[in-house]
This record gives structure tokens, sequence and C-alpha cells, in this order.
């Protein structure tokens, strides 16, 4: 198996790439293109639609 030396450059075009989709995400909403809504990874039907319970009332 062969060893990965360049981990910290992989990392940073990662990060590169999240930012460059960040920033142009960001663009559609103030450009009205799309909603902030429209951005979530859960359909907003199914977050309107669920219910949260804590298992315990202790903290």
């Amino acid at each position: 198996m062969e060893k990965r030396t360049d981990n910290a450059l992989e990392d940073e075009i990662l990060r590169a790439a999240k930012r460059r989709y960040q920033e142009e995400s960001r663009e559609l909403v103030r450009s009205g293109a799309r909603t902030q809504e429209s951005m979530l990874f859960i359909p907003l039907d199914l977050v309107r639609a669920s219910e949260f319970r804590r298992g315990t009332d202790e903290f």
C-alpha cells in the first residue's frame, strides 16, 4: 500500500474548493436566484414536518 505524503496539499485543495462553492452559493442567494431554504441539504418540507424530542429532561 502506497503511503500518501501530500495530505496537506489535498486538504488545501479541498478547503479552496469548499470556499469557492460556499461563495458561489452565497452569491446565488444574494442575487435572488436561490433562496436560503433551497440551499439546505435536507428538503424544507421534511424539516418543517420533523419533530424533535429529547430522550431525557436531565441536563
